[in-house]
């Protein structure tokens, strides 16, 4: 469980944070991205509206 929860933390961090080009070939051809994609995807839903104001924030800040 703890391995499942750190691996989407990890895909979820790269989804929001990197662009597309720059994101690492080892994830982009993992079979199990759309499944941490889309648990990331609910988890971020789930969060405050400051707390992915401020992701968002972060993005525009450092031309993400």
């Amino acid at each position: 469980m703890r391995l499942f929860l750190v691996a989407i933390t990890l895909v979820l961090i790269i989804d929001q944070l990197m662009p597309v080009n720059r994101q690492p070939a080892f994830l982009s051809q993992s079979s199990l991205r759309p499944m941490l994609s889309w648990a990331g995807a609910q988890g971020i839903k789930s969060l405050p509206p400051d707390v992915t104001a401020y992701i968002d924030r972060l993005k525009r800040q450092y031309r993400l």
